[in-house]
C-alpha cells in the first residue's frame, strides 16, 4: 500500500495516532465528516487531526481543515511538480494549515488563484522566486507585538515582523504545492532578539529565502552571516512522522528539527548526568542557555535519556548549561571548545548564593561571499522589487490615514483626535472599525473609543465589528458598578484581550453556558471559577504547542487544554460576569479584584499569593542607565529553574528601583553586550523574606574601551538634502566622537537600527550633530521610518555621491569584504574609525550611544 507516498507502516501509525486523539467529542465529529470523504481525503484529515495541537482541536471547526485538504489535493493535481511532492514532504510541508502560532484562516484557494497564473509555466525554483516577489507586493517588514497575525491579516496590514512575513511566505508557497517551512533562531548569540526566514524544497533539495525579501536566486539573504553565528536554528513540523536526522525536541503533536548544520559550523555538546555512585540519572532537565535581552534564555530544553545523556547540535560558541531534577539544580559554562559536560546530581543544590561573573562569546563571524550577480539579472531584480513596492504602497493608500483619518474623525468632534488615531491604526481593517464606531447600540460613543483604546494596536487590524459589538454590549451592563473607578472597568472588564490570544466572541457563549445560580456563586467568590476550571478541564500536557491557546468557548465545550488556555478562560469568565480580572504582568498569575484590592491565585490551587517582600536595586554608576530586558532582569527560582519576571513596565527612579515580590530565591542578571557580540554578565543570587527589604547594589561590567582598530578612512563625498555637495565629516561635530552609518531603508537590518534610534530619541536628539545617516538616493529619504527618525531626533541624513562613491574604499580601509548594511562607523575625536559594525546587529543603537556619550 502506498497512499500519497506514505508506506503501509506510516499509514498504520497515522491511524493509531488519530484514534488516540483524547477529545472524543471532536473525534466523533471528524469520524462523521470522514463518511463523505474519498480515501485520500480520509487519510489527510486523519493526519491533520492525529498531530493537531490541543488549541486547534478545540477552537476550529472540522470544516476549516476539510476545506484546506480538498483545496490542497486539487492544487497538487494542477501544479507541474505535484507528482514529485509525496510522502513526508507533502504531509509535513504542504498539507498543514498551521505554520507557527498564527490564527488559522481559509486562504489556500485564494492564494492559489492569485499565484497559479504567475507560476504555471515556470520551473519549481523559479516559482519559488516568483512567489516571494508576490509576497513583497503584499507585505514588508515592520516590528509588531508577539501575537502572530494570520497570512490574511499580514496582507491586510501590508506589513509584519519577520515571524509574520515568513508565515505569509510559507502559506503562499504551500498554496501552490511547494513544500516550505519556517526556520527560526530562538535567540541570536551575537546580538539580542531572534529571526525567522523560510526554507523551501525545490527540485530535490532544501533552499533558503528571506520571506518578503525576494532575491533573483535561491540561498541568498542578508541574514546568512548572522546565521553562521547562530547557536541553534530550528524548524517545526506538526507531526511525529519525521525521518530527518537531527531532532531537538518531540511531542505527540510536534517535532522540532535542528537545521543549524545547513548554515553554520557545528559541534555536538553532550551533557552527562549521574548520581554520586556514577549511575545515569534519567529525565533530568537540561537547559542550554545564552544571554539575550539580559536574561539567560534556554535555546533548547532536553531531558536526559536512559544513559543520563542529553546532546545538542550547536555552534562554536559559549553556552551556559543548567541541569535540574526534583527541585535541585547545577549549572556550568560550556565554552566554544567544550564537547562534553558532566554533572553529579548528588551535588545539586536548592538555592544559589553570591555572585557569578559570566562571559559568553558567540561564534566568530564569517564573511559570506555571494556570487556576483549578472548585470542584467541585477537590473531586472531592481525593476521587480520597485514594482512590488509600488503595488504594496498603492494598496496602503486605501487605508484611512493622515488627512483621510482626520476627515473621518471630524464626524465625531468630541473624540476627533482619538478616533483619527484609532482608524489610522486599523490599516486594511478600517471598514470593520468604522462600522463599529458608527453603529447604533444605545451606548455612548465614549465607551466604543475606550474599548478600542484598551486593545493592542494589532487588534485594530483583525477584530471584526461583530466581535467588538458583542463585547461592548455585554460588558456595558456592568458599567454602573464602577462609577468610582472607570479605569478598572475599562482595562479589566470591558477589554476583551487577556494575553496574546486571538480575540473571539466569548462573552455570549460563557453567559449562556452557566446557570444563573452558578454565575452568582462565581461573583460572590471568584475562586470558585478557578476551582471549576481545574476540576473540569483536563490538562493537555505535551499535546499543545506552547505559544498558542484555545478559545474560551472551545475550552468550555471540550474540557481540554493547556495551563495558559485555562488562565485565559478564568479571566474571560470573570470579565463576562463583571468581575475585574487579569494575568499579572509580573509572572502571569491569576488576579481578580474584590473588596478594593487585587487577589492572586497560585497555579495548581486556589490559595492566595502574597507579594510581601521588597527588593531594591541600586545603581552606583552615574554613566549607566539600567533598562529592563536591555541590560538587566530579575528571575525567580521555581522548582530548580529560574523564570524571568515581566517587570519591563517598572523604571528606575533616580539611582534605584523597588519591586514588591513574593518570598523566595531570585537571580538578578546584568548584561553588557560588546561590539563583537560577546556578553559581560553578572548573576546576583538573593533570598527575599516576608516583610523585609533587600537592598542590592548592581553594576554593569564595562569593556576596556582601548581599541586596536584605528582606521584612517577616505573622504566620503555626500549630497545634502538641499542638494549641496560636501564631505560626510563636515556634517558631523568637529573634535568629538561621532558615528556615521551607511543604511538601506526598508530592509530589516536597517529598520531595526532606525527603530532603536526612535526608542531612545531623546538621547539621540541631544547628540544630533554626532550622528549621520547615509543613503543611496533621494528615494530612500522618503522611507516613512527614516522620515520619522529625522523629524523626531534632528539627526542629519545625506545621499552618497555615487559619482565618487567612497563605500568600496571604506571597506578597503577597514580591511573587510563584508559589505552588509547597515555599516556603522564609530569615529574618534580625530575622525579615525575605532570600531565598525556590519549588517544585522540588534543593539547597535545602544553601541552608538555608548560611543558618542
Amino acid at each position: 500500500m502506498n497512499l500519497l507516498g506514505l508506506s503501509a507502516q506510516q499509514v498504520n501509525q497515522v491511524e493509531q495516532d488519530f484514534m488516540a486523539v483524547p477529545v472524543k467529542e471532536r473525534l466523533q465529529e471528524v469520524l462523521d465528516a470522514i463518511k463523505d470523504c474519498t480515501t485520500e481525503e480520509q487519510l489527510c484529515l486523519k493526519y491533520m487531526y492525529a498531530y493537531m495541537p490541543a488549541s486547534d482541536l478545540t477552537t476550529y471547526d472540522v470544516s476549516l481543515f476539510l476545506k484546506c485538504l480538498r483545496d490542497t489535493l486539487e492544487i497538487m493535481r494542477k501544479v507541474p511538480w505535484g507528482s514529485k511532492v509525496t510522502g513526508e514532504l507533502f504531509f509535513n510541508y504542504v498539507l498543514p494549515l498551521r505554520i507557527n502560532n498564527e490564527d488559522l484562516t481559509d486562504h489556500r484557494e485564494q492564494f492559489f488563484h492569485e499565484l497559479y497564473p504567475r507560476i504555471k509555466d515556470l520551473s519549481m525554483r523559479d516559482s519559488v522566486l516568483e512567489v516571494n516577489y508576490w509576497c513583497l507586493e503584499k507585505a514588508t517588514y515592520r516590528s509588531t507585538d508577539i501575537r502572530t497575525s494570520s497570512p490574511l491579516n499580514v496582507i491586510r496590514n501590508a506589513f509584519g515582523r519577520c515571524g509574520e512575513e515568513s508565515v505569509l511566505c510559507v502559506a503562499a508557497l504551500r498554496s501552490v504545492g511547494i513544500p516550505a517551512r519556517q526556520c527560526y533562531t530562538p535567540r541570536w548569540a551575537h546580538c539580542d532578539d531572534n529571526h525567522a526566514w523560510v526554507e523551501v524544497w525545490a527540485d530535490g533539495a532544501w533552499h533558503f529565502i528571506g520571506a518578503c525579501e525576494p532575491e533573483p536566486v535561491l540561498d541568498r539573504g542578508w541574514f546568512t552571516e548572522s546565521a553562521q553565528r547562530a547557536m541553534l536554528i530550528h524548524a517545526r513540523v506538526f507531526s511525529r512522522l519525521v525521518s530527518e536526522p537531527y531532532i531537538t525536541h518531540q511531542t505527540p503533536v510536534m517535532t522540532q528539527l535542528n537545521i543549524l548544520g545547513n548554515y553554520a559550523v557545528t559541534k555536538n555538546l553532550r551533557v552527562i548526568v549521574t548520581d554520586g555512585d556514577g549511575n545515569p540519572v534519567r529525565d533530568a532537565e537540561v537547559r542550554f542557555e545564552l544571554v539575550n535581552f539580559a536574561q539567560l534564555y534556554p535555546l533548547a530544553v532536553l531531558k536526559t535519556d536512559e544513559k543520563g545523556e542529553a546532546c545538542l547540535l550547536t555552534g562554536i560558541g559559549d553556552l551556559y548549561v543548567h541541569v535540574s531534577k526534583d527541585g535541585r539544580f547545577l549549572h556550568k559554562k560550556a565554552d566554544h571548545a567544550c564537547q562534553e559536560l558532566r554533572f553529579c546530581m548528588d551535588e545539586g543544590r536548592l538555592k544559589d548564593t553570591g555572585e557569578i561573573i559570566l562571559d559568553l562569546v558567540p561564534p566568530s563571524a564569517g564573511v559570506v561571499k555571494n556570487a556576483d550577480m549578472p548585470e542584467e539579472m541585477a537590473r531586472q531584480h531592481e525593476i521587480r522589487t520597485k514594482q512590488a513596492n509600488e503595488k504594496r504602497l498603492s494598496f496602503e493608500k486605501t487605508f484611512i490615514q493622515g488627512e483621510k483619518a482626520e476627515a473621518f474623525a471630524a464626524a465625531f468632534p468630541e473624540y476627533q483626535k482619538e478616533i483619527a488615531g484609532l482608524i489610522a491604526l486599523s490599516n486594511g481593517n478600517h471598514q470593520e472599525i468604522s462600522a463599529f464606531l458608527t453603529g447604533e447600540y444605545g451606548i455612548p460613543l465614549k465607551y466604543k473609543v475606550l474599548l478600542l483604546q484598551s486593545l493592542r494596536e494589532k487588534d485594530l487590524s483583525d477584530s471584526t465589528c461583530a466581535v467588538l459589538k458583542s463585547h461592548l454590549i455585554r460588558a456595558f451592563v456592568y458599567r454602573d458598578r464602577f462609577k468610582d473607578n472607570e479605569e478598572l472597568f475599562v482595562k479589566y472588564v470591558l477589554c476583551p484581550r487577556v494575553h496574546f490570544e486571538m480575540i473571539t466572541d466569548y462573552r455570549g457563549f460563557i453567559d449562556g453556558f452557566f446557570t444563573d445560580v452558578q454565575k452568582e456563586e462565581f461573583r460572590q467568590n471568584p475562586r470558585k471559577i478557578h476551582r471549576y476550571i481545574e476540576d473540569r478541564v483536563k490538562d493537555c500536557g505535551e499535546r499543545e504547542y506552547a505559544t498558542i491557546s484555545s478559545s474560551p468557548a472551545g475550552l468550555l465545550k471540550y474540557n481540554y487544554g493547556s495551563l495558559m488556555s485555562r488562565k485565559i478562560l478564568f479571566v474571560a469568565i470573570c470579565r463576562t460576569l463583571g468581575i475585574p480580572a487579569r494575568l499579572s504582568e509580573i509572572d502571569c498569575k491569576l488576579e481578580y479584584w474584590q473588596e478594593g484590592t487585587w487577589n492572586t491565585i497560585s497555579e495548581g490551587d486556589d490559595l492566595p499569593v502574597e507579594r510581601c517582600c521588597r527588593l531594591t536595586l541600586k545603581n552606583n554608576q552615574p554613566d549607566v542607565s539600567f533598562i529592563y530586558e536591555k541590560n538587566f532582569t530579575v528571575a525567580r527560582l521555581e522548582n530548580g529553574v529560574y523564570h524571568t519576571l515581566g517587570l519591563d513596565d517598572y523604571h528606575f527612579d533616580g539611582d534605584s528601583i523597588t519591586y514588591e515580590l513574593e518570598e523566595g530565591q531570585y537571580r538578578i542578571t546584568t548584561s553588557n553586550r560588546l561590539n563583537d557580540g560577546s556578553v559581560l554578565a553578572v548573576l546576583y543570587h538573593i533570598e527575599l523574606h516576608r516583610g523585609k527589604e533587600h537592598v542590592l547594589d548592581i553594576y554593569l561590567r564595562e569593556q576596556d574601551m582601548v581599541s586596536d582598530e584605528r582606521a584612517e578612512l577616505p573622504e566620503i563625498p555626500v549630497i545634502t538634502q538641499d542638494g549641496r555637495q560636501t564631505s560626510a565629516y563636515k556634517m558631523l561635530a568637529a573634535g568629538k566622537s561621532c558615528a556615521a552609518a551607511f543604511i538601506e531603508p526598508g530592509k530589516e537590518p536597517t529598520e531595526h537600527l532606525l527603530n532603536e534610534i526612535l526608542e531612545q530619541k531623546e538621547e539621540f536628539k541631544n547628540k544630533k550633530d554626532r550622528v549621520l545617516l547615509l543613503v543611496n538616493d533621494n528615494e530612500c529619504l522618503q522611507n516613512p521610518l527614516l522620515t520619522a527618525v529625522l523629524e523626531e531626533t534632528g539627526i542629519q541624513a545625506a545621499c552618497r555621491n555615487m559619482n565618487g562613491d567612497a563605500f568600496p574604499l571604506v571597506l578597503k580601509a577597514l580591511n573587510t569584504d563584508n559589505s552588509k548594511l547597515p555599516l556603522v562607523l564609530g569615529l574618534d575625536e580625530q575622525g579615525k574609525c575605532v570600531f565598525h559594525i556590519s549588517g544585522y546587529n540588534v543593539g547597535t543603537g545602544d553601541i552608538i550611544l555608548k560611543h558618542i556619550r
